[in-house]
């Protein structure tokens, strides 16, 4: 007996059946995969409206997006501690930081993207994971995750 084997690469599985020999097979059938698109754990970059930072939201809804850049970027600029090693080290750099805004306007899954070192890294995200989005961005009317990415200049 032959075996014939399909592998659909791009969905990552294979499909194998038994054939006789006997048995033409007629390879111009369609095959129709319906894959269900689920929103409810997707992460956007670009939405239609983004997250507003705490404060915003009385904004003119074309003000919010600056109005959040602004707030975001004062509140780690005042929160932000300096190690006092990386200080007497010399220690200078960008350290970009990446994290989702979630359908609840928590900051969630915050992490380095590109760091500079161990302590500036650190004294990045702990203040990043401060930030406090009043509404999470919508798309289509409806909240989603949204991901963000900020970078946090330490200069001496």
């Amino acid at each position: 007996m032959k075996y014939l084997i399909i592998l659909f690469t791009t969905l990552s599985f294979s499909v194998s059946a038994q054939v006789d020999e006997e048995t033409e097979l007629e390879m111009s059938k369609e095959i129709s995969i319906r894959v269900e698109h689920d929103e409810s754990t997707e992460v956007f970059k670009v939405v239609e409206q983004m997250p507003v930072y705490r404060g915003c939201l009385k904004e003119a809804e074309d003000k919010r997006v600056q109005c959040s850049s602004d707030a975001a970027i004062a509140h780690i600029v005042k929160n932000l501690v300096y190690p006092k090693s990386a200080i007497e080290k010399g220690i200078e750099g960008t350290v970009y930081v990446r994290y989702h805004v979630n359908k609840d306007g928590k900051v969630v899954n915050v992490e380095i993207v590109r760091g500079v070192e161990q302590e500036l890294d650190l004294a990045a995200l702990n203040v990043v994971k401060t930030l406090d989005y009043e509404r999470s961005g919508l798309q289509r009317g409806k909240a989603v995750t949204v991901e963000m990415v900020v970078p946090i200049r330490f200069k001496l």
